[in-house]
């Protein structure tokens, strides 16, 4: 030993890391570089970042605690990009004149201005269609209705615009 008590003797540091531990021992080594000697050794235990019993655990069958937050955010940006994509959709519709513009050019035009809208289109449509003789037709599926029709005539605007925005 030194003269403060701290012994100089060459040593090895041995490290167990696991997925919930970490685990060290300090080997003393002799002139030969063998373990002589354990100096010291411990144990650090972390609770899982999973959830799931012990035995989940070791068979890999266990769920991160962090699943929940990414569907979470994973729901929130599918959300904001469809948004996005339906908002740039109804503004070439405008831009195309196949919808109407509420919109006053410096402000633009709000979620509620074009829901308003097309639901205004979606009622003219069904009520024009209601007088026809397959009603029920354009109820179910006006997609497959306004298909038809494209077949053997134009479409109006307002029915490309909602051929268009389906």
């Amino acid at each position: 030993m030194s003269e403060s008590g701290v012994s100089t003797q060459p040593y090895v540091l041995g490290l167990d890391l696991g997925s919930a531990s970490l685990g060290w021992a300090l080997v003393g080594i002799d002139a030969m570089e063998r373990p002589s000697s354990l100096i010291r050794a411990g144990v650090r235990i972390f609770e899982p970042g999973v959830d799931g019993s012990a035995l989940d655990i070791q068979q890999g069958k266990d769920q991160s605690k962090a699943v929940e937050r990414r569907e979470a955010r994973l729901r929130r940006r599918q959300l904001r990009r469809r948004v996005a994509r339906q908002r740039e959709l109804f503004d070439v519709l405008q831009g195309a004149g196949l919808l109407p513009t509420d919109a006053t050019p410096e402000t633009g035009i709000s979620s509620e201005q074009r829901h308003r809208i097309l639901n205004n289109l979606d009622v003219t449509l069904a009520n024009r269609y209601r007088n026809g003789a397959d009603q029920e037709t354009f109820a179910q599926m006006p997609l497959y209705a306004l298909r038809k029709k494209a077949l053997y005539e134009p479409l109006a605007l307002d029915e490309l615009a909602v051929f268009s925005s389906i």
